[in-house]
């Protein structure tokens, strides 16, 4: 019989486990009970599948591939603090049904389901902490000549549980547990890869990784063709309103989660993905939009600027509806080439992978009854069964990841105005805004699947193309191609046919989003948008240079970018736990530190040194915490840490921390208002079992920072630490 000894807290969470099955009257199970905060990967059999279907034809089944995945499964069932169960135990009731599902999957012969048992049987735990990680890179490191070739791109290659999201130069893809596993941290939740594991390329790869107990900050984009220029413009004006306090940071820095629809995919994929500027976004987006729209019929055109637009109108809607669409793909595919890349993928290393961020856009499929898809930069870590409405867009086969090109391409092929767009291994795809002109609930539902623990986002800001004002009155019109479409274009008129619909009313969504906002009990949604007094074709070139001013003049009378600002000013704190609460009379007491998202440099010291003038504080349970003492932190060189003591009546009592100027209006910085609990599950500190990727489950020295002054000891005796 295996004897397995456990901690306090272990036995705790077993016994308490075992009561509420007692009383449900189901069975109990110390393995199974020991995973419940640490659950096998939503995607591990497909992956494992994966693995198995792209060594199907190779001769070292017995040799490299069940050795590989045997170490896998004991480098995941084993954390540093599982309790010393037997291996095959926690083999035959964790992982034996997902390596069932995944021969299954794999087309595998039946009789290749029990060869696993004996490879698994061999191994031994080793008893010194990191061994087993260790073990398992020097088995990665030996077996790569081998098998490297036959390593499919949307499988983590260090575990082959789940799916990689981020990426090295040599192509290979690592997920974000094995970042956090195999990386060397930099601190303030930064991690980096000196080496790929598989084929010891040298990479110095530097990755952020979101703090967990920071809320998401959600960026949605929506369509409207030449009418994404008024998105840009919001930005610019955001960004402006933010540079006395962060000059020189980019807008879009500020987002976890960024979605665009049409011309707003291409924007995401632009300034998030690609990381330009806002300005040069505005050039790129101005000089594609002449490209693009560029017609076919030149002659039909000019026939038109000699008084025969009639006939010329007729001419030019039939030899487009021969031509399957109006513009030539030509112009559009060899813009994107050109400001993208040739050869640039999604997944590839960039501007938002480096930062940790998710960029996404919507695309339609073509003669599909199911048509609603997005594709990512994050090869579908979530799985499509917690999707409501649509579905992920993952290469088949050994097809890899699409080209960045290909998803701008795709997200922006309307109908009538482009073929669609054909991306190998993928599908046939038409304009996102086919099923989403507005996809910031696409927006919310991937960052509550992606950051499960934040209890509701920080900031959600949805930016539209325009809407109708009271007036109808059209401006001056200098496109005559334009003033075609605008005579017969069938396209508007289907859009505009649902005028009840939130997704293509913008009236109808600003009611939309607040109900939903109420409903969730949070004002995170913010939607900016332009009222017009017609909304232009989406190939009105020549209607851009107005929208600008509009949106200019509008924003100047509204009050809506101040807020903003203070908003966005106070979510770039979070609050952390640097030591476990401890139970007195007075109540639950505990340790914690204020923290900036930005790294050490001159963006933190230039915050911070505003803020201070301007009589910022933060305020915790009625006590202020001055931002003081910055010369002290140098934070050119060292993040912000603000050492704050709190006092509250329970792990389930609710306070809030909340930055405030002199004028006395305060903003919850992110997450706020928490519990103690929630704070200790988010930092993973809830897992007497250990956590997945292999870390600390309760304090670090690198988070208890400054210590404070101890309690009087006339307490100390009637102390309990959770």
């Amino acid at each position: 019989m295996n004897r397995v000894r456990y901690s306090n807290a272990q036995l705790c969470a077993l016994l308490e486990g075992a009561f509420e099955n007692l009383i449900r009257g189901l069975s109990f199970d110390c393995v199974q009970a020991a995973r419940s905060t640490n659950p096998i990967p939503e995607n591990a059999a497909y992956c494992l599948s994966r693995f198995l279907r792209a060594n199907t034809g190779s001769r070292n089944l017995r040799s490299v591939v069940l050795p590989m995945v045997a170490s896998c499964i004991l480098l995941d069932g084993f954390p540093p603090e599982m309790p010393d169960f037997s291996i095959m135990d926690v083999f035959h009731t964790l992982y034996k049904p997902v390596w069932v599902r995944a021969v299954k999957i794999s087309g595998l012969q039946h009789g290749a389901t029990p060869l696993l048992d004996p490879f698994v049987l061999r191994l031994r735990r080793p008893k010194r902490i990191g061994a087993l990680k260790s073990r398992h890179k020097r088995l990665l490191m030996s077996l790569k000549r081998t098998w490297e070739e036959y390593m499919p791109e949307d499988v983590c290659i260090a575990c082959l549980l789940r799916r990689p999201e981020h990426f090295v130069s040599c192509g290979h893809g690592y997920c974000d547990v094995d970042l956090r596993r195999y990386g060397r941290s930099l601190g303030q939740h930064r991690f980096v890869l000196d080496s790929c594991l598989l084929c010891g390329a040298h990479c110095r790869r530097a990755f952020d990784v979101r703090p967990p107990t920071r809320g998401p900050r959600i960026l949605s984009l929506d369509g409207g063709g030449i009418r994404g220029i008024i998105l840009l413009e919001y930005l610019l004006i955001l960004e402006e309103r933010l540079q006395p306090y962060l000059p020189g940071y980019p807008v879009q820095n500020h987002f976890d989660y960024s979605i665009g629809t049409s011309a707003g995919g291409l924007i995401v994929l632009d300034a998030v993905l690609k990381g330009r500027t806002i300005q040069e976004c505005v050039r790129v987006f101005m000089a594609c939009a002449t490209t693009a729209f560029k017609s076919r019929f030149k002659v039909l055109e000019s026939s038109i600027q000699d008084g025969k637009a009639l006939l010329s109108s007729i001419a030019t809607i039939a030899c487009g509806l021969v031509a399957d669409c109006l513009y030539p793909s030509g112009n559009i595919e060899k813009a994107l080439k050109e400001e993208f890349g040739r050869e640039c993928r999604l997944n590839n290393y960039s501007a938002a992978s480096r930062r940790g961020a998710k960029v996404a856009v919507t695309v339609t499929e073509t003669f599909s009854p199911h048509p609603e898809y997005i594709l990512s930069n994050y090869s579908g870590v979530v799985c499509d069964s917690r999707r409501q409405g649509y579905r992920h867009a993952l290469p088949e086969g050994s097809s890899r990841s699409p080209k960045v090109w290909e998803a701008a391409r795709a997200t922006s092929a309307a109908p009538w105005y482009f073929a669609p767009c054909l991306i190998d291994g993928v599908g046939d795809f038409m304009d996102g805004g086919l099923w989403r002109m507005n996809p910031v609930d696409v927006g919310r539902q991937e960052a509550a699947a992606l950051w499960p623990h934040a209890t509701h986002p920080d900031i959600v800001l949805s930016i539209g193309t325009g809407r109708l004002g009271e007036s109808d009155r059209p401006p001056a019109q200098s496109s005559t191609l334009a003033a075609i479409k605008r005579s017969g274009r069938f396209l508007t008129r289907l859009l505009t046919c649902l005028p009840e619909n939130p997704v293509w009313n913008a009236h109808k969504w600003h009611e939309t989003i607040t109900a939903w906002n109420e409903r969730l009990g949070d004002a995170s949604g913010v939607r900016l948008d332009v009222e017009l007094p017609c909304l232009p074709a989406l190939d009105d070139v020549s209607a851009m240079g107005w929208l600008r001013t509009a949106v200019r003049q509008q924003a100047a009378s509204s009050g809506v970018m101040g807020s903003l600002v203070e908003t966005f000013l106070a979510k770039l704190f979070f609050f952390e736990l640097t030591s476990r609460p401890i139970r007195s009379r007075r109540g639950v007491s505990c340790q914690g530190s204020i923290l900036c998202d930005l790294p050490p440099g001159p963006d933190l010291a230039h915050l911070v040194s505003r803020l201070e003038r301007e009589g910022f504080v933060f305020h915790v349970l009625g006590i202020s915490v001055p931002l003081t003492g910055s010369a002290e932190w140098e934070l050119e060189t060292h993040p912000l840490r603000l050492p704050v003591e709190v006092c509250v009546s329970g792990l389930e009592a609710r306070f809030s921390v909340a930055l405030s100027d002199q004028s006395r209006q305060s903003c919850d910085i992110s997450s706020s208002p928490f519990t103690l609990n929630w704070l200790m599950t988010a930092q993973g500190w809830c897992k007497p079992f250990g956590r997945a990727d292999h870390l600390p489950v309760g304090p670090t020295e690198f988070s208890q920072g400054k210590r404070m002054q101890p309690q009087s000891t006339r307490e100390g005796k009637r102390r309990r630490r959770y």
